[in-house]
């Protein structure tokens, strides 16, 4: 009960800071640039984008698959789905239940087990933790004008004066960001390679600590550990490595798509800070439905700090478009999965329980 009450009140801050963010941006849009915006946009460009985000959802799913069943011969349908439909509820419902719907949407259409799905789903996350933060670095290293103060245009904030944020706090963060990179990397490594000794240990600790949770906890341990053998295997590792890339390299061929097809006079690295502030904004922040406001903001600012002359209400007017998009295709291919995974709205909202059902069940067996 406690754990539910918590989601719902991390659901609220994210809605309320949502409406205030949106509020931020849309209070700056001039609706009849809107208007014309959409009228001159460019069709070529705008294509670009949307194949460039369908890639995107493809390479997901084939990066999902790779890390559950790297076999010749395994159907791709069921891993699309069960990324797209994740994906719909994540942002139809921001409780962060993406783990298990996904975990159980995979159970119906493959009959992979609760926890491996699980597992592989947070192995998953982490590795677009790491890309996140390589984008960071990237952004402050190279992107970020050297040296230099960022400033938040007042008119975004409300204020008399621009925000102005230090370059030295900047690539103080860059190198803590760095360190924290290294840190994990030599920890995950450490967990993988001492799987064999820490494996029996841990499962005599927390079956006497925990009698009823001790053997869930280790299977979920032994899971995780299971689907970092994934880069034991060189072929797997290298496959797993390129298809990485090409979900971040369509991510920013999608924004930069979209900010060509509005006419947004942007430097080319521009989505690489654009796509950093998103997925930043995403994994600190509490997120409301549709991820409005977050989206939003993320992009204005981004636009803000590397192209200061374009107008606050054609910035505000690409991030509307480029929000509409996204989330658009991103919803309409999860509606198509779902609907043909024959899969209801009332068992995804049940995920989390039907998969505690599902192990309590392979434990009994």
């Amino acid at each position: 009960m406690p754990r539910i009450r918590k989601r719902y009140l991390t659901m609220l801050l994210g809605s309320t800071l949502g409406l205030v963010l949106a509020f931020m941006v849309l209070r700056t849009t001039d609706w009849a640039t809107i208007v014309t915006t959409a009228q001159q946009a460019s069709m070529p460009y705008m294509l670009l984008a949307i194949l460039s985000l369908v890639m995107v959802w493809i390479c997901r799913a084939l990066r999902f698959l790779l890390l559950v069943e790297p076999r010749v011969g395994t159907p791709f349908w069921p891993y699309l789905c069960s990324v797209t439909i994740s994906e719909f509820v994540d942002i139809a419902v921001p409780l962060r239940l993406g783990v298990p719907v996904r975990a159980f949407t995979l159970k119906r259409l493959r009959q992979v087990p609760f926890m491996q799905g699980a597992a592989a789903t947070v192995v998953e996350r982490m590795m677009d933790f790491f890309a996140v933060l390589i984008l960071l670095i990237i952004c402050v290293l190279f992107v970020l004008p050297f040296g230099q103060d960022v400033h938040l245009p007042a008119q975004l904030l409300g204020t008399d004066e621009p925000f102005v944020l230090a370059s030295s706090r900047i690539y103080f963060l860059t190198m803590t960001l760095i360190l924290s990179v290294l840190a994990l990397t030599a920890a995950m490594f450490l967990f993988w390679a001492l799987r064999n000794f820490y494996g029996p240990r841990l499962n005599s600790l927390l079956t006497l600590m925990l009698p009823r949770l001790g053997h869930r906890m280790t299977d979920a341990v032994t899971s995780f550990a299971h689907h970092l053998n994934a880069f034991s295997s060189w072929p797997q590792a290298a496959a797993l490595l390129v298809v990485n890339i090409l979900v971040w390299l369509f991510s920013l061929a999608s924004i930069g798509g979209m900010f060509m097809a509005f006419g947004l006079p942007t430097p080319l690295y521009t989505p690489v800070l654009t796509l950093a502030c998103i997925m930043l904004s995403a994994m600190l922040l509490p997120t409301a439905p549709g991820f409005v406001g977050q989206y939003h903001i993320a992009i204005v600012i981004s636009l803000s700090i590397l192209s200061p002359d374009i107008p606050i209400e054609l910035a505000s007017t690409g991030a509307i478009f480029i929000h509409m998009t996204h989330f658009g295709i991103s919803v309409a291919l999860g509606l198509v999965c779902l609907a043909t995974s024959h899969i209801s709205l009332r068992e995804l909202s049940d995920a989390e329980t039907l998969g505690k059902e599902d192990i309590a069940q392979s434990d009994a067996d």
